[in-house]
């Protein structure tokens, strides 16, 4: 289950749209900021739901966890 980029980080999918998401504006303006905040927090609450749910059931989802540490960012979250 760790091969590849799953190795490093354990969410490249939403790593990848929250990459695109913050440095895809030349500007921020309110608006922007409100949607890009409201778009972090889905996704970020998203993932935490995710990772209980599969803690649930996949019995070595936990191990894989334990592994793989970073969920966005290798080696830093």
């Amino acid at each position: 289950m760790s091969d590849g980029i799953y190795g490093y980080i354990r969410h490249p999918l939403q790593a990848g749209v929250l990459f695109v998401l913050i440095f895809g504006y030349y500007t921020y303006t309110v608006d922007r900021l409100i949607f890009l905040g409201v778009n972090i927090l889905m996704i970020v609450v998203g993932v935490l739901m995710e990772e209980k749910r599969l803690c649930y059931l996949e019995k070595d989802y936990p191990l894989y966890m334990e592994k793989v540490k970073a969920r966005f960012i290798p080696f830093l979250i």
